[in-house]
């Protein structure tokens, strides 16, 4: 996500929370939630974490189970922009 796309979601009063998908290099999900004292607080997940819960869309999983499907590119066909 870019910075700018970021800054426009935490402009949004009611926004939250912020979740992302990492499609491009390895498993992860990077959990960004807007904190009472209005601050952004990073939580991130990988493999080895067991179990992991996105309390905004009620969903508790694994990692493994979210990424059972996906086929990562091998290092040198990873987009340069990403």
């Amino acid at each position: 996500m870019s910075p700018q796309k970021f800054a426009d979601y935490q402009s949004i009063y009611t926004h939250s929370s912020r979740v992302c998908f990492n499609q491009y290099k390895k498993a992860r999900i990077e959990c960004f939630r807007r904190t009472d004292d209005n601050l952004w607080l990073l939580q991130f997940y990988e493999p080895d974490k067991v179990n992991f819960a996105l309390s905004s869309v009620k969903f508790e999983g694994k990692i493994e189970e979210v990424y059972q499907e996906v086929d990562f590119p091998s290092e040198e066909k990873i987009p340069e922009n990403r």
